[in-house]
């Protein structure tokens, strides 16, 4: 994701961490000749970041198929969004890949006072049909 949004354009500074020690390692590897780019090993339900100092927050969140389960995403997408929330400055946006739509949906619905929905698009990947969900934060 970090490629991804380098190859957009310019940025102050980009975050990006995971709780596997080898995604960390390999994204590394990947991003060696970027600039501003910073990695940490981290659980995602509670990031060591400060409250409303991101501007965008684009996860790749566990379908519950290949990686996770179903189970797991219950008790998980309710405190990732809680945390994106956290971290998020007003007008800042969530860019959310997942299989589990409905549940994202389910997780979100505490907050349809302070969000809006700016787009959701299914996409092909791999045999599944993820979505990439777009999240803007109005209020906190």
């Amino acid at each position: 994701l970090l490629l991804d949004r380098m190859m957009i354009g310019s940025y102050r500074k980009l975050i990006g961490g995971d709780c596997d020690p080898l995604a960390i390692e390999m994204a590394r590897k990947n991003l060696q000749e970027a600039q501003h780019v910073h990695l940490y090993a981290w659980n995602a339900t509670s990031m060591p970041l400060e409250d409303h100092s991101a501007t965008v927050v684009a996860a790749n969140l566990p379908f519950g198929r290949r990686v996770g389960s179903h189970e797991a995403n219950v008790y998980l997408y309710p405190r990732l969004i809680e945390e994106m929330l956290r971290i998020l400055q007003v007008g800042g946006r969530m860019v959310l890949l997942t299989q589990e739509v409905k549940l994202l949906y389910n997780s979100l619905k505490r907050y349809e006072d302070k969000i809006s929905f700016e787009f959701d698009q299914a996409v092909e990947m791999g045999g599944l049909t993820p979505h990439i969900v777009c999240i803007k934060k109005l209020l906190d």
